[in-house]
């Protein structure tokens, strides 16, 4: 976690960018739900009135655009800084098998290291270029959002709490220790067949 971390402050700049990008989107996201209530709110109370209207449908679709454009360019942004670290990953790793022993080079099969510096580099490619500006959005888009509905009505908000905790025990239950096991089993199982289907290849 260090090493990644060591790579990703090179880039920090970008990743905060690509962060309150992120957060910009959803949050403006929330925003045309607002104004959709009150147009339901409206259409409720019998209003036929067209110029109360118009302007929460041009409101509504100024924050989807401001939504997708923000979530865009953030996207685009972290997936720039993110192949920017794998790469310069891959380059240290390559430059380090020239610093190792040979015999602790030979003693790995081409499958390991293509593994390694192809499979493993890759799978970080969904925590740093996703996972970081997403995630952090989701997790105050929620936040800016419970707080609203808490000044409209606790009770109401409080409510909708229920199936998040129980989404988050029926998650719980399964994420035991045979999941674990099992889990590793798997991971195990497909680096040995990626290795065996890479030694197979350079054997033909």
């Amino acid at each position: 976690m260090e090493l990644i971390k060591h790579y990703v402050r090179k880039r920090k700049g970008s990743y905060f960018i690509s962060v309150l990008l992120a957060i910009v989107g959803v949050v403006t996201g929330l925003f045309s739900y607002i104004y959709m209530a009150k147009i339901i709110v409206n259409l409720i109370n019998g209003a036929n009135d067209m110029s109360l209207y118009t302007p929460l449908c041009i409101n509504i679709l100024i924050t989807f655009v401001i939504k997708e454009v923000a979530a865009g360019i953030s996207t685009s942004i972290s997936h720039t800084a993110t192949f920017n670290s794998l790469g310069e990953i891959r380059n240290d790793i390559s430059k380090k098998l020239f610093k190792m022993p040979l015999g602790d080079v030979l003693s790995r099969t081409s499958g390991e290291l293509k593994n390694i510096i192809v499979e493993q580099v890759d799978s970080m490619e969904t925590s740093l270029a996703h996972l970081v500006p997403e995630f952090t959005a989701n997790l105050v888009g929620p936040i800016i959002l419970f707080i609203y509905m808490f000044t409209l009505d606790w009770r109401l908000t409080l409510l909708s709490l229920i199936p998040f905790v129980v989404g988050m025990a029926t998650m719980m239950s399964v994420m035991n220790a045979h999941y674990k096991e099992m889990f590793g089993k798997s991971v195990a199982i497909g680096q040995y067949m990626n290795n065996s289907i890479v030694e197979y290849i350079n054997g033909i």
